[in-house]
């Protein structure tokens, strides 16, 4: 038997990147908008020899043309936050990393 398919909370809604294990979860509140974006991999092995699950996620918060984008990791099975910063001009960020990921 499969189980049940999960629900997403109210008003999130969830975008799938085709070809690939990122997806990206968005919501508006009030004035901001907030991003997860998650890419979650295969479990791989320790140095233990243990299997465990590793992955990334970016959460971004934005307002106007403003964020705080939080970089964060999943390490021994705990969320690990890498990095947080302020963006003042949000779209030409975005727009680097989009041109940085084509290239």
């Amino acid at each position: 038997d499969r189980p049940n398919e999960p629900t997403l909370p109210s008003g999130w809604t969830v975008t799938p990147t085709d070809g690939s294990q990122v997806f990206l979860l968005s919501k508006t509140f009030n004035n901001e908008k907030i991003t997860i974006e998650s890419s979650f991999y295969n479990e791989s092995v320790n140095a233990e020899g243990a299997a465990e699950n590793v992955g990334s996620m970016e959460l971004t918060i934005q307002k106007n043309n403003e964020a705080i984008v939080c970089a964060l990791d999943v390490e021994d099975d705990e969320l690990v936050l890498d990095s947080i910063m302020h963006v003042g001009d949000y779209k030409t960020y975005n727009s680097t990393l989009d041109s940085e990921e084509r290239s």
